[in-house]
């Protein structure tokens, strides 16, 4: 905030992941009142990870282009509230040693033999449970048929892929979706460590992000 208050900018946007998984949201905020900076906006995105980094690349695209801080705030707001994070851990050891998954639900699903899909959506405060099944191949369906439900196609929306070691799983899944919905730009990125320490090895999370 030091440096950033050195370069006399017209005005500062911060784009933070959700202040429900982490403290960065309020911690920029802390250091910007202590460095007595005004000019500046911080948004909560409410999600992690690729919708935040297609803002704020975009944000500085419209910025170059002169274009006003509401206009690129209310594109934030579109991509933001339109996003939703589905995450497909390879297994639920991790959840269980953060506390995410409880004992006796952990036990029913290793006896099930489910495979466990959890979502980030804008409106909720935690990460949720999206879907279970039985086999990878039915846990991709289900969550191409919510992108369907919630109007992704190929025109509107890129797809990003945040991963941990799970290429070959986001492959296959990339496979899945190119069958039911041909044609969309994809991007895969690094889990962040955050996220990666509590969901563990060979997890991938599947984002589609507004392109306009």
């Amino acid at each position: 905030m030091e440096r950033v208050k050195k370069e006399n900018y017209d005005h500062i946007l911060v784009f933070s992941i959700a202040s429900y998984l982490s403290g960065t949201f309020q911690a920029f905020r802390l250091a910007a009142t202590s460095h007595d900076i005004t000019n500046i906006t911080f948004v909560d995105s409410h999600t992690a990870a690729a919708p935040i980094r297609h803002v704020a690349i975009k944000a500085r695209n419209m910025a170059d282009r002169g274009e006003s801080i509401e206009t690129i705030l209310a594109y934030a707001d579109r991509v933001f509230k339109d996003s939703k994070t589905y995450i497909l851990p390879d297994n639920i050891e991790q959840l269980v040693r953060g506390g995410r998954v409880k004992g006796a639900v952990a036990a029913l699903i290793n006896l099930l033999k489910v495979r466990l899909g959890l979502s980030i959506d804008y409106n909720s405060s935690t990460i949720d449970k999206f879907d279970t099944a039985r086999t990878e191949t039915k846990l991709f369906s289900s969550v191409i048929e919510d992108f369907k439900k919630r109007g992704v196609s190929a025109h509107t929306h890129k797809i990003y892929f945040p991963e941990c070691e799970a290429k070959l799983r986001v492959e296959a899944f990339k496979n899945a979706l190119e069958d039911i919905i041909p044609g969309c730009e994809t991007e895969s990125i690094v889990l962040p460590a955050a996220i990666a320490a509590h969901v563990g090895l060979n997890t991938f999370g599947i984002q589609a992000v507004l392109k306009d």
